[in-house]
């Protein structure tokens, strides 16, 4: 699926509740994601930086990378 600011989602479930996410960034900047539960945020197997304000966390992206978000 698509999300606003050209970004390629794909989403996994588990119970009803998200368990892992990829996220490919179409063009460099920040992605902002929001979650009722606390996540993580990896690239090449090694969780990167982000900046967390309530349900929101936000990360720097590069173009065609991918991001793994992983529910804690």
């Amino acid at each position: 699926m698509r999300a606003r600011g050209g970004f390629l989602v794909d989403l996994a479930w588990e119970k009803g509740r998200l368990s892992e996410a990829t996220i490919q960034a179409s063009r460099d900047g920040i992605c902002t994601v929001r979650s009722s539960w606390p996540i993580v945020v990896v690239l090449n197997e090694e969780e990167i930086a982000c900046s967390n304000m309530g349900q929101l966390t936000s990360f720097n992206v590069q173009h065609g990378n991918i991001y793994q978000i992983i529910a804690r």
